[in-house]
């Protein structure tokens, strides 16, 4: 099981490296592994992995392959190398797949990623041209392919023998690229973290249209994270949603999205998990604090009125959209409190994102002037 976690890391690690990278074909299409990262993904939601503790030395190990294979510049001919290593590992483990069902329990030809594949050589190459007749950049590619099998050498040792006293809850089985935070421990507690993140997508289909399933998995880590801090003092609390709240604000997720699942989270805590009570109060008044200061700047008449407005009007044009109101509204509360660029990484994403003719473009602007219209002091 640790073996396809660490893999997960591995691959959504250079994944989101290679597509953020526009210089070359990697950023557009199908990118080289990309069908082993889904396959690994999907594997481990049907083993219920993010349930599962892991182990620790073989994850941060697997972490360590990551931060090696995403510091070669996509210039470098050895990041060739590096990511044909990882494809032969996968046609190398496939052919150990009745040895992995049978260590898993479950019937041979079920885990996605040792089924066979046709070989991305091809597509690698193009993202190389010449790397096959230049002597320099043939030596490249080979200390690529030497660096990978070292650091994947490191990280097979680390998945047996095994120490169990390091077997523990890790927030990678949740969310490949999360890194290393903490999370709950107990199945019930990150099975509540994450419908409560189910919950913020179904409440604000925004955030599924702009990020996707990667946005999902982040939102469940960032659950399973906001769950952990809830048997903290008040104040680690306080401190720590104040360092939050903007960060995802200037990044197109408004505080009104942190205050839902926040007060999700105190729900199920309270009716869920006896004897947490007074860990759900805890964020029922984060959530009210959070709320007086949104309100401090945008009211709650304000908002009203501007949903009794525009949201019909909104949604004639573009059902996909819901919320669409409060999210500005919030977002422009979070600028007016200190979030730079809040509004802006709100506003520019949903103006674009609807349908062709003016209506939508026209609406949004009216709702965006008239937000932009407050200021710290009004009320009204």
């Amino acid at each position: 099981m640790c073996f396809l976690h660490g893999l997960a890391i591995i691959h959504a690690t250079i994944d989101r490296s290679l597509a953020l990278d526009e210089s070359r074909s990697f950023g557009k299409g199908s990118r080289p592994g990309s069908g082993n990262l889904n396959s690994l993904l999907a594997d481990l939601r049907m083993l219920g992995a993010e349930f599962l503790p892991a182990i620790r030395p073989a994850v941060l190990s697997a972490m360590a392959v990551s931060d090696q294979a995403i510091s070669i510049p996509t210039s470098d001919p050895a990041l060739l190398g590096f990511l044909r290593t990882m494809n032969d590992l996968q046609a190398e483990a496939a052919r150990f797949d009745t040895d992995f069902a049978a260590a898993l329990g479950i019937a041979p030809g079920r885990l996605a990623y040792l089924s066979p594949r046709a070989s991305t050589d091809q597509q690698l190459h193009a993202a190389f041209p010449g790397s096959a007749n230049d002597p320099a950049a043939a030596s490249a590619v080979e200390r690529g392919a030497e660096a990978a099998r070292m650091s994947l050498s490191n990280f097979l040792l680390e998945l047996f023998p095994f120490d169990p006293a390091d077997l523990s809850a890790q927030v990678t089985a949740v969310n490949p690229e999360a890194g290393d935070h903490a999370m709950p421990t107990d199945p019930v507690e990150i099975a509540l973290a994450i419908r409560a993140s189910a919950r913020a997508f179904e409440q604000f289909p925004y955030l599924g249209l702009r990020y996707g399933e990667r946005g999902r998995r982040f939102s469940n880590s960032d659950s399973c994270w906001l769950l952990t801090l809830a048997s903290r003092d008040e104040l680690v609390i306080s401190k720590s949603i104040a360092w939050l709240l903007p960060v995802l604000s200037m990044r197109g997720i408004p505080g009104c999205v942190l205050e839902f699942q926040l007060a999700e989270l105190a729900t199920d805590l309270d009716t869920q998990l006896p004897g947490r009570q007074v860990d759900a109060a805890k964020l029922r008044r984060t959530v009210a604090r959070l709320v007086a200061d949104r309100e401090s700047v945008v009211s709650a008449a304000t908002l009203s009125r501007l949903e009794r407005t525009f949201e019909g009007r909104l949604r004639q044009i573009d059902r996909r959209f819901g919320q669409i109101v409060h999210l500005f509204a919030s977002a422009r509360a979070d600028e007016l409190l200190g979030a730079r660029g809040a509004f802006a990484a709100l506003h520019n994403w949903i103006r674009d994102a609807g349908p062709p003719g003016n209506a939508w473009r026209e609406a949004i602007a009216e709702l965006s002037s008239e937000l932009r219209s407050l200021r710290p002091e009004d009320r009204a």
